[in-house]
């Protein structure tokens, strides 16, 4: 089992400008919207889910993702790739989000095997806001608080 990193694959971009929206299962609540200024500077940003996704060696592995203090949850798969998102409790400001993610594969008439890997990553807060200098760069990083 391995997991990896995602990027956005739906996003939200009019008159080639800026992303307005970025969304990585289509569903519109779990959107992450962008706010920018008349100089087409991203001012905000929301970071309302975590993706846990990967790979496995067989589809018949299934896998399942408990994020720190919730519900565990079924991971969705298309063939050997499997991924879900989770609610990270970044409501307050940045936090360290743990993860742990289990598959199991079992086969009639055989005991299941089962592999655990349990995962920690720096979430920003579920709303920033970015503040700018007069020579336009960015004072302030994803994961201040």
């Amino acid at each position: 089992m391995r997991l990896e990193n995602l990027k956005p694959n739906a996003t939200s971009r009019p008159n080639l400008g800026n992303r307005q929206t970025s969304n990585r299962t289509g569903v519109p609540s779990l959107a992450d919207d962008y706010t920018t200024n008349n100089l087409n500077q991203y001012t905000a940003r929301e970071n309302n889910t975590l993706v846990v996704a990967g790979t496995v060696a067989s589809s018949a592995v299934n896998v399942v993702v408990t994020p720190s203090g919730g519900t565990p949850q079924a991971a969705g798969r298309a063939g050997g790739f499997w991924g879900t998102e989770v609610a990270p409790a970044n409501a307050s400001g940045p936090v360290q989000q743990s993860v742990t993610v289990v598959g199991a594969l079992s086969s009639s008439g055989a005991s299941a095997s089962v592999s655990s890997e349990s995962v920690s990553t720096a979430v920003p807060a579920a709303s920033e806001a970015y503040t700018y200098d007069h020579d336009g760069s960015k004072k302030t990083s994803r994961l201040d608080s």
